[in-house]
């Protein structure tokens, strides 16, 4: 079980949707403005139906979403690929050299498993 609180994984969603900004999902969705920034800042709580809304269009599992279970995305890892797919062999290098650094920072293996 996730134990994010939701706003933080709503922020993560739209963040994984490929937008940066909460401002930039208000404006593509017509969402009210203070709602969605009380949501993701964790001022107001989320409802279910909020959450399916949410869910549908971040394109994220609403059991992740609202309860903190499962997996964000079953199209998570295709996502996670293509992205770094679309990164240039430099960007690439950086994020793996800080992904590793983070690894053992955190005391894990950063060696990829065989």
């Amino acid at each position: 079980m996730n134990t994010e609180p939701m706003n933080q994984r709503l922020r993560q969603s739209r963040a994984m949707a490929g937008f940066k900004t909460a401002r930039a999902a208000i404006r593509e969705f017509g969402w009210p403005e203070s709602t969605v920034y009380c949501h993701e800042g964790g001022n107001r709580g989320i409802t279910k139906s909020a959450a399916e809304i949410y869910a549908d269009a971040y394109n994220v599992s609403l059991e992740w979403l609202w309860l903190g279970t499962g997996n964000p995305s079953p199209q998570q890892r295709t996502v996670l690929v293509n992205t770094f797919d679309a990164l240039s062999p430099a960007r690439r290098k950086m994020l793996l050299d800080t992904a590793a650094m983070f690894l053992a920072h955190q005391g894990l293996d950063p060696s990829p498993e065989e």
